[in-house]
């Protein structure tokens, strides 16, 4: 009698232990998911302080047009194979490097700048997103007030040493 009960007991309480396992592992995900997108916004906040910090001191000196922001648009060569962790990952990590690569030009003048500049910081520049490297290559660099670039990312290979 006491040792069917033992027996019912340790099964309850190894069911209680893989379930708990597993509602960990689901949840987890999510709160991966989660904290990507939280730093993401949190980044995106500081952008905007920041421009907000460059616009004031441009308008004290007068500027007529001047950059305002800047925005990165990534697609890679391949998608396939890549989870969508890994693609928000790379998406977020090409746009902090990129916006802080270019972080300069907010508040200067649009007339002013090199148009052959911003290819020329960007273009060939690695960058690490999980336990991969990828290769920038500008496409196309629109610029506004609002600077667009659209930027492609390849996949560099782990066995090659570039």
């Amino acid at each position: 009698m006491i040792f069917k009960f033992f027996r019912y007991l340790s099964l309850f309480i190894l069911g209680a232990l893989l379930g708990a396992g597993a509602i960990g592992m689901l949840i987890g995900n999510q709160v991966d998911y989660l904290t990507l997108t939280n730093k993401n916004l949190q980044d995106q906040l500081a952008e905007r302080e920041y421009q907000l910090q460059k616009l004031k001191e441009s308008s004290r000196q007068n500027m007529e047009q001047v950059i305002s922001s800047i925005e990165a648009y990534l697609s890679a060569d391949s998608m396939e194979g890549l989870t969508e962790y890994d693609q928000l990952s790379l998406q977020l990590e090409a746009s902090k490097r990129i916006k802080e690569w270019l972080s300069p030009l907010v508040g200067q003048d649009i007339n002013s700048l090199d148009n052959l500049l911003i290819p020329r910081i960007v273009d060939d520049r690695i960058i690490e997103a999980g336990s991969s490297k990828y290769r920038l290559k500008t496409h196309l660099v629109i610029i506004n007030q609002k600077v667009k670039i659209y930027v492609k990312a390849r996949l560099i290979k782990t066995g090659t040493s570039e």
